[in-house]
């Protein structure tokens, strides 16, 4: 690792995600060579969602200066590191693209898209309760079971997107029951490429997660129709965000009961335009978007900004 480093001058090493295994020897060698580490926020959870080791233990105790989506810390000790809140590249360029693809007066054929969270039959490095993990997947698969049934009672139409090909292996059985519970009112996809499509967006009402992540907040910030119906065995909010999600759940973006979840699809499909403008749960989405997923059209220029700045200088 000492080797790969020195050949570069630059003061600084930049990563984006959690160290693995190569990626610790190349930390702790730019370390030893007096170069400052610098994390790049690559996904949604940052900031929000609680008791998450994997973040703290592998990304904020390691580096120099953590550059985030919106949110700030305290600079403390404990994780002996700067965080700084610029806009996201990634979705100030996904709300671009998606500008001219959503139509909320087109004709749909889907009540919802519905992408749940990934499956794992083994645990990823400092799993802990806020993520998916092996002891959960029957009772995941109950409530997958409990909510078709419901959506069969309203007669509501789903795509429902797998994960990956790893999910639907885990949950091969489960389709089968949804699938013989729900009849026509459900389709499964056999395609495990992960993210939304245009031909899902422009098909679709409400794009329905089971929690915040990466996707809801591509959502939010591009205006496309989302909802969460909130696991309760995963992705819990942490003390600084409980606010933010409880107005979430209040304007009807998050549910926590399958009831309140139909009840508002049907409030939604008698008007989108409507519900999508609702003075209260814009600025409630504004809000949140603010904290946890900043966006900017020129975010380029900001990061120069703050680029060209002697931030790092110890």
């Amino acid at each position: 690792a000492l080797n790969l480093i020195k050949p570069f001058q630059t003061r600084y090493v930049v990563f984006s995600g959690a160290l693995n295994s190569e990626r610790s020897f190349i930390a702790a060698a730019s370390k030893k060579m007096n170069k400052s580490l610098v994390f790049i926020q690559h996904g949604g959870h940052y900031g929000y969602i609680a008791n998450l080791p994997r973040f703290s233990e592998l990304e904020y105790k390691v580096c120099d200066v953590f550059l985030t989506w919106g949110w700030q810390v305290k600079d403390n000790h404990e994780y002996n590191c700067k965080f700084r809140p610029l806009p996201s590249p990634w979705l100030s360029e996904r709300k671009k693209f998606w500008k001219n693809y959503i139509n909320l007066n087109s004709n749909k054929i889907y009540d919802f898209l519905w992408m749940p969270q990934r499956l794992d039959e083994f645990t990823m490095p400092l799993t802990c309760i806020q993520n998916t993990r092996p002891d959960i997947i029957q009772n995941y698969s109950n409530d997958m079971t409990s909510m078709i049934s419901n959506f069969k009672k309203n007669k509501i139409i789903t795509y429902y997107k797998p994960y990956n090909k790893k999910t639907a292996s885990i949950l091969e059985g489960t389709h089968k029951k949804i699938k013989k519970i729900a009849g026509n009112l459900i389709t499964i996809s056999n395609s495990f490429d992960k993210g939304l499509s245009r031909i899902n967006i422009s098909n679709s009402h409400i794009i329905l997660w089971d929690q915040p992540g990466t996707g809801f907040l591509e959502c939010i910030v591009s205006g496309i129709p989302t909802m969460i119906l909130s696991s309760k065995y995963f992705s819990k909010e942490n003390d600084e965000a409980k606010k933010n999600f409880h107005e979430l759940h209040k304007v009807g973006v998050i549910h926590k009961e399958l009831n309140t979840l139909t009840y508002e699809l049907k409030v939604f499909k008698e008007n989108p335009n409507s519900w999508m403008n609702n003075t209260m749960r814009k600025k409630v989405i504004q809000n949140f978007i603010k904290k946890y997923a900043y966006v900017k059209n020129e975010w380029n220029k900001a990061w120069t900004e703050y680029l060209k700045r002697e931030e790092y200088d110890y």
